[in-house]
């Protein structure tokens, strides 16, 4: 076959990828490992595999960032540390959830342990527009008024819980909602807001998370 016709075909088979084109998430899970004597780090994260346009690649990139900024973290902390006496790990994995709102949500959590002690806890989430494969932020989501909805409700819910005279006290007394700040998806039919630790709360109380209804928020939806 000749180079002129390899071409041909090429060109092809690009023009009908995007000409048929209809987004749908294709995913592969890529997992990186590495094991020694002192440490050891598995990470899988999803790549998409379909067309290769800007807004794949531009997911890919963008995990693919988080994924090795997150195993130089890792390799960073614990390179003071005796590597006889050491036993470290880093292990983060995803979830991937549709819903009834045609959004792809990925959930990422990850969890380090230096030196046999609990570390850092690692949340990272994602919203892919199920028909364009655009990256969405809560702001392509929600109003400003279904945004500040949502802080109102969880503030409540945190005043609530410092107030109270039977529950633990979970939540800093300071404890100030932003919900830019957070991490967001969806399951199923509920939107799920994730803080990191120490945002709202002290170690002991995780990463506080909160749930509601979608119904709870149509009003407020802009896709």
């Amino acid at each position: 076959m000749n180079k002129f016709l390899i071409k041909i075909i090429s060109l092809l088979s690009i023009f009908l990828c995007y000409f048929n084109y209809s987004f749908s998430i294709s995913l592969k899970e890529i997992t990186t490992t590495k094991n020694t004597k002192e440490f050891s780090y598995k990470v899988t994260i999803p790549n998409i595999k379909n067309c290769s346009t800007p807004q794949e690649n531009l997911f890919n990139d963008n995990i693919n960032d988080f994924k090795n900024l997150s195993i130089d973290n890792f390799l960073e902390n614990i390179s003071f540390l005796d590597e006889e006496n050491s036993i470290s790990t880093l292990n983060i994995s995803s979830e991937i959830f549709k819903n009834s709102l045609n959004i792809f949500s990925i959930f990422i959590q990850g969890h380090t342990y230096i030196n046999n002690t609990h570390g850092e806890i690692l949340i990272k989430t994602y919203n892919l527009d199920s028909s364009s494969g655009d990256m969405l932020s809560i702001e392509n989501i929600l109003s400003n008024n279904g945004i500040k909805f949502l802080e109102n409700k969880i503030q409540n819910n945190i005043n609530k819980n410092l107030i109270s005279k039977s529950e633990e006290k979970i939540y800093f007394t300071n404890a100030k909602v932003n919900l830019k700040k957070t991490h967001i998806f969806f399951k199923n039919k509920k939107v799920i807001i994730v803080f990191d630790t120490y945002v709202i709360g002290p170690y002991s109380s995780g990463t506080p998370t909160f749930e509601f209804n979608l119904a709870t928020i149509k009003k407020y939806l802009k896709i």
